[in-house]
């Protein structure tokens, strides 16, 4: 379980972006037995639908996905709702993609297969970073 009060982790909304359905499925369910509120997309074109409709603190987005990769709805996201913490993920890394997505605004990069640990880490780090006077 994260360190964080129950309350924040109730409010705290999180997206997640994914083309693999399996993938999209076990983190959603995981990040709910953590207590947080989520939702999931299986296309850019979804995750800003979804950006819109549900207003999320954090979207998880895969880079790697058809028609709308990560990085063009990083940049899409950025511009609707500056104040979303985005993490990339992807299971075909490239420092060059680490880079990029680091210099369109994304606050990390998460390398899959994913350890759910470092994935804890860095929502407590959000939280800490971003959230204080929100939640």
């Amino acid at each position: 379980m994260i360190d964080m009060p129950e309350e924040k982790r109730k409010n705290l909304k999180i997206l997640v972006v994914d083309d693999e359905s399996q993938v999209l499925e076990v983190l959603q369910s995981l990040l709910e037995a953590e207590g947080f509120m989520t939702r999931g997309a299986v296309s850019g074109a979804a995750a800003l639908e979804t950006v819109c409709s549900f207003l999320p603190h954090i979207v998880f987005l895969d880079i790697k996905m058809p028609e709308m990769d990560g990085i063009e709805c990083l940049k899409k996201i950025r511009e609707m709702a500056p104040e979303t913490v985005v993490v990339m993920v992807s299971g075909m890394a490239t420092l060059d993609m680490a880079k990029q997505s680091l210099r369109y605004g994304a606050f990390d990069y998460i390398e899959k297969p994913f350890n759910f640990e470092h994935i804890r880490e860095v929502i407590r780090q959000i939280s800490v970073t971003h959230f204080i006077d929100i939640l």
